[in-house]
């Protein structure tokens, strides 16, 4: 018995070893990092990413505490850098851009627009007319439109035919049925020396970093995207809370 349980302990520990040297071997096209990531050393990041978005700001207020570390850090180590504003819904398209708008960039690719909280605030016509002022508000500023993260069922609702002039980035556990620029393969976590746990892992579908460092976007084909199942589900239930809301209130 004894015996037995070692050879059972030496086979668990050779396959977390394989595990761990084959997620070491892997390199991704980018990674997404905010303060809730702790990278101890920067050595050695940049033969795993190609490029880097890290959080700067989130809603009207909070500005991430290690923005300007990781951003020098990542930076001095040859990774491409871009900042991303968390949205949040309560706090108005002004209020959200104002924040993000006093950090200090110093970095090399389009800014990013976090896109997925807060929307049983407001009718969808209302988020989708949010959206589209917070992004002409970082064009007016910029120069270029920035890349917006959501969900395929975000994008279906509220970004389709709202914000086409801009890049997509689709958080999913599987490969996106809609047009984008990047892909997060949200069904796991990529392991990278250097940072404690896993981090979010992403890859190009149109494109490559070049299109991210210049702005210059591939235009891509109109999406095919249909309404499926679960998020007519969705639509009906969103419905139905804001039908009660109204009663109740």
């Amino acid at each position: 018995m004894f015996i037995f349980v070692k050879k059972k302990n030496m086979k668990r520990l050779l396959f977390v070893l394989l595990c761990f040297l084959c997620c070491n071997a892997i390199a991704y096209d980018g990674i997404d990092l905010s303060h809730h990531n702790k990278i101890v050393s920067f050595v050695g990041i940049n033969s795993k990413v190609k490029f880097a978005y890290l959080k700067a700001t989130e809603g009207a207020n909070f500005k991430d505490p290690c923005y300007d570390k990781y951003n020098t850090g990542l930076r001095r180590e040859g990774v491409l850098t871009g900042a991303y504003l968390f949205y949040r819904a309560e706090y108005s398209p002004e209020r959200n851009f104002d924040n993000f708008k006093q950090i200090k960039r110093d970095d090399d690719l389009i800014p990013m627009i976090d896109f997925e909280t807060g929307f049983n605030l407001y009718s969808i016509k209302e988020h989708r007319k949010r959206i589209k002022k917070l992004v002409s508000l970082f064009v007016q500023e910029y120069g270029v439109n920035p890349i917006i993260y959501c969900t395929e069922r975000t994008f279906i609702v509220y970004l389709k035919g709202n914000v086409d002039d801009c890049p997509i980035w689709i958080a999913s556990r599987r490969k996106p049925n809609v047009n984008c620029l990047l892909w997060q393969d949200n069904s796991k976590l990529g392991y990278i020396k250097g940072i404690q746990g896993g981090v979010d892992i992403n890859y190009f579908i149109n494109g490559d970093i070049e299109n991210l460092k210049t702005g210059n976007v591939p235009q891509v084909k109109k999406t095919t995207a249909k309404v499926n199942f679960y998020t007519k589900i969705y639509l009906i239930k969103r419905k139905i809370c804001r039908f009660v809301k109204n009663l109740l209130y």
